[in-house]
């Protein structure tokens, strides 16, 4: 009969996790104590990833600013990490973590393997929502070149062949009013097209007549 298999209790494995929590003194400041927990719980561990995109990447403006990844890392690892309150001036908080040396002593006790991981995921987070804004964006431009189509259309239909000259007089004017509904698009033709009868206009006046003799 085969030995039944022995399973180890969450109790027996809970009594070999090390203490989480360390207190040090700051050095060169012997008088401020450093809180510090070596591994974060997955909602925190999360939370920090969340941070760190969203302070790089904005879906709403489709921009990306990567200079931000490292020194929004930076800050999380002291705020989240350890128990630093961070001043809200970033100029000031860019002095502190890279002129100081806490960001080092607390590298010193954090779980390593736990933060390679966390830049890792923050990595890929990143890459998705770039793919994701170059993905909508790539959706609008299409959007728009099937509309400018249908619009040439529209144009050709109602007013007769347009040259690219007036095309791009439409155009200008579309802009310039901010909008591009049916209303809109008929006035801007309008208004291309009396202004190159008044053109005319003023072409047949500069008619040069002869002298009598």
């Amino acid at each position: 009969m085969a030995k039944k298999e022995s399973r180890i209790s969450i109790n027996k494995l809970e009594s070999v996790l090390k203490e989480n929590v360390v207190v040090v003194p700051m050095r060169d400041n012997e008088d401020v104590s450093i809180t510090i927990r070596r591994t974060l719980p997955l909602k925190d561990m999360m939370q920090f990833v969340e941070n760190v995109v969203s302070s790089c990447v904005d879906a709403q403006t489709a921009s990306y600013t990567p200079e931000i990844k490292e020194f929004a890392i930076r800050s999380e690892i002291l705020t989240t990490y350890a128990n630093f309150n961070l001043p809200s001036n970033v100029e000031k908080q860019y002095e502190l973590l890279y002129c100081t040396d806490v960001l080092c002593q607390v590298m010193e006790h954090i779980n390593q393997k736990q933060l390679r991981e966390i830049e890792v995921a923050i990595d890929a987070r990143i890459d998705h929502e770039v793919k994701m804004i170059e993905t909508v964006l790539a959706a609008k431009t299409n959007e728009m070149m099937l509309r400018i189509e249908a619009m040439v259309e529209q144009f050709e239909a109602a007013f007769g062949g347009i040259n690219s000259d007036d095309f791009n007089g439409v155009m200008k004017k579309l802009s310039e009013m901010g909008t591009m509904t049916e209303e809109s698009i008929a006035k801007a033709v309008l208004d291309v097209q009396r202004s190159n009868i008044q053109a005319d206009a003023v072409d047949a006046d500069r008619v040069v007549s002869f002298p009598k003799k």
